[in-house]
């Protein structure tokens, strides 16, 4: 069965999708609307105007237990917003902001509302923080429109919700949902006090998985490779314009001085150079391939070219949302992505032996980019015994707007190694 093709055009979501209006049949709502629950997730392709700019993201939505039947929808790219679906209404009860803070809405927010019906209701007050909202929403019906992650045309049911802050912002979202899937499109418009619009996205569905259904459903590889995409794009990385920078090196190994280095890293974090500072020390090799791996972790790769030749394919994860396989890739490479955050590494080393990397604890810049401050690494055996385990702790420098890292603890085998960068310089 043909589907409609992956590649969106900004001009065709922003024009909005080929639809029907809406039926004569009555509609109402009920919690199948909007699935929420644990393992549940939705991929977007986002469309993007503001200020006559024109851009496309992915935007991966994540359903998160937060308390008491109500559902954090888990965004990197915004607000995780407070849900509740139950068999009488769609209710929004708040927002956790990126820094962790939680805004309560009092009266939740009803997006939609079972005897709403076809009827608008009059517009009710809320208090959200300081701010006072006016809103109105109403169920337009059902309409039928076509997505890339289900096949064929499929029946939507269509509700529009407003509000208006006390300086007098208005915002305008209209969601399509689907029996068993969730949102499917999602359209949204902030306009200024005057009426002029200041933002507007399209967010149209092109992979999910809700209940332990997959869609689209004769294709997995679509959730599978727009999962680990979505991570990928979100590691905090040195882009192009990244100076490099010169520093200091000090090494420790079990608490013993091992050597003092000079650092010189190229634009972008392309190319370095790790010089000694009198004697080299038995432990230069263990440095200088460490470094390299840090490093080597901050520069910038695109994704299209880091994985160009290989298939993805939908893997079991118990402990993750999305589980990826690499068939074609070189180095057997298997991925675990939770939380919009690759959690799990599997890979081949040039010795065809394995080695596992298991992310413990990361952190988020102000930008919705992640850098793991907390990871262990497993060498496995010939047998797939695990022969050396490794615990890292990385720390990092914020100078002008670059994560530098500062400071590496390795406890592996015994021995503990531990190295600081020092003096840094940007070029």
């Amino acid at each position: 069965m043909s589907r409609a093709p992956f590649t969106i055009t900004l001009a065709m979501l922003l024009a909005g999708c080929a639809s029907r209006g809406p039926s004569n049949r009555p509609s109402s709502w009920d919690a199948s609307y909007f699935p929420l629950a644990t393992g549940n997730l939705w991929i977007y392709q986002e469309a993007i105007r503001r200020g006559g700019q024109e851009t496309e993201k992915l935007r991966l939505k994540e359903a998160i237990p937060h308390r008491d039947g109500i559902w954090a929808l888990h965004d990197v790219d915004g607000d995780d917003y407070l849900f509740s679906s139950t068999a009488d209404a769609l209710r929004l009860h708040g927002e956790v902001k990126p820094g962790g803070t939680e805004v309560v809405f009092e009266p939740p927010l009803e997006y939609v509302n079972a005897n709403l019906l076809r009827e608008g209701r009059e517009a009710r007050v809320h208090q959200a923080d300081s701010r006072t909202l006016r809103t109105r929403a109403e169920i337009v019906g059902l309409r039928r429109t076509r997505v890339p992650a289900v096949p064929g045309e499929v029946e939507c049911l269509v509700t529009r919700f407003e509000y208006v802050t006390s300086d007098d912002k208005r915002f305008s979202i209209e969601n399509w949902f689907v029996r068993g899937i969730g949102p499917i499109v999602r359209a949204f418009s902030l306009q200024d006090s005057t009426g002029r619009e200041v933002l507007s996205t399209r967010l149209t569905l092109v992979a999910a998985r809700v209940d332990g259904m997959i869609f689209p459903s004769d294709d997995p590889s679509v959730l599978a490779k727009n999962g680990f995409q979505h991570a990928f794009d979100h590691r905090d990385v040195w882009d192009a314009s990244f100076p490099g920078f010169t520093a200091k090196v000090r090494l420790k190994v079990d608490g013993r001085n091992a050597g003092e280095y000079r650092l010189d890293v190229g634009r972008g974090g392309l190319g370095h150079e790790l010089v000694p500072v009198g004697q080299d020390s038995e432990d230069a090799a263990w440095l200088q391939r460490t470094v390299e791996s840090m490093l080597d972790h901050r520069r910038a790769r695109k994704f299209d070219e880091q994985h160009r030749g290989a298939a993805f394919k939908l893997a079991d994860a118990p402990s993750a949302v999305i589980g990826i396989d690499l068939e074609g890739d070189a180095m057997g490479s298997r991925y675990e992505v939770r939380g919009g955050v690759v959690q799990t590494v599997s890979r081949l080393d040039e010795g065809r032996r394995r080695f596992k990397i298991v992310v413990k604890n990361v952190r988020w810049s102000t930008s919705g980019r992640y850098l793991p401050t907390r990871f262990d690494v497993m060498l496995y055996d010939g047998g797939m015994n695990v022969r050396e385990t490794r615990e890292v702790t990385d720390e990092f420098l914020d100078i002008d707007g670059y994560r530098i890292p500062s400071h590496r603890h390795v406890r592996t085998g015994g021995k503990v190694f531990e190295l600081w960068i020092e003096d840094i310089r940007l070029k």
